[in-house]
């Protein structure tokens, strides 16, 4: 302690005789300039000059005043390299994995983002490195300061820079189409496949309307297509209540033999035109020849 004392008093006489500590008298007469960066840093470095001068450690007061009047003048300085620090063996490795996310955020525009928090993670990371060199060392609540300052800051930096997480883009929506057998109304297990698929898009999106359309081929009456067609739509409802789709958000309707996904002529077998159509209308248009080039999920097969 006797030693450290008659050490301050040298600086002191030093500074006296002009040699040092001086620099943070001229320094903090200077009015910042640069970017808010620069004038961050200025803050900053001559916040840590101060800090020195008060403590009659003249040579580190003068160290940042250096880099505070560089800041002011938009002459942005470059932190301390680890090698700049005669540093205890046991701290390289952190300092030097804390260099290296110092610079990587500075290379990436930290101090566009965030200036005085940027600014705030080199000085402190700066400070670290002076008060933790083998002939400082001795003052670990300094020490542990200027570190945690270091961390609390590169972290906001970084947070900021982080890349935003972009929301999933929903499933499109489709419309269905289920197929049936000549002249009948119940579901081939193919069918029901497709229908489980419907019905779980109806309650992942949300559906607040499913409206389910029957149609037949050409083959018998028009006026018995027209029934056959309703009841292809009742079971493909019945199949989707049962699956736990809400019975009132569904309705049904039959077309019979109009609308022919494949023309043909009167009494014509075609397997293709016989099938109903589940659709969203809140979300999609509903399905016709005329808008067959909807996304639209089937089953084709002949009988």
């Amino acid at each position: 302690m006797r030693g450290w004392r008659f050490a301050l008093a040298a600086l002191s006489i030093l500074a006296m005789a002009g040699c040092v500590g001086f620099d943070y008298n001229q320094a903090k007469t200077m009015k910042p300039g640069g970017s808010p960066f620069d004038q961050a840093l200025f803050k900053e470095y001559l916040g840590q000059s101060k800090s020195e001068f008060d403590q009659a450690n003249y040579t580190s007061s003068d160290l940042w005043a250096g880099k505070a009047s560089a800041a002011a003048k938009g002459q942005t300085p470059k932190p301390s390299q680890v090698s700049d620090w005669r540093l205890p063996s046991a701290v390289t490795p952190e300092a030097t994995t804390a260099r290296q996310r110092l610079q990587a955020a500075l290379d990436k525009g930290g101090g566009n983002v965030l200036p005085s928090e940027m600014a705030k993670a080199q000085v402190g990371f700066d400070c670290w490195m002076e008060q933790q060199r083998v002939e400082e060392n001795f003052q670990p609540d300094d020490i542990a300061h200027c570190r945690q300052m270091f961390y609390d800051n590169i972290a906001k930096v970084e947070g900021a820079m982080a890349p935003k997480p972009t929301a999933a883009k929903p499933e499109p929506v489709k419309d269905f189409m289920v197929f049936f057998d000549w002249n009948k109304a119940n579901l081939t297990p193919e069918a029901q496949k497709l229908i489980a698929d419907a019905a779980a898009q109806a309650k992942t999106t949300g559906a607040k309307q499913v409206h389910i359309v029957g149609f037949t081929d050409t083959s018998g009456s028009a006026a018995y297509n027209m029934r056959l067609s309703v009841r292809r739509a009742e079971a493909v409802k019945a199949e989707m209540v049962r699956l736990g789709v809400p019975a009132n958000i569904i309705s049904v309707e039959g077309r019979g033999q109009t609308d022919l996904l494949v023309p043909t002529a009167d009494n014509v077998r075609e397997p293709q035109n016989r099938r109903a159509t589940i659709g969203f209308p809140k979300t999609s248009a509903m399905l016709s020849p005329a808008n067959d080039d909807r996304e639209m999920a089937q089953i084709q097969f002949v009988r």
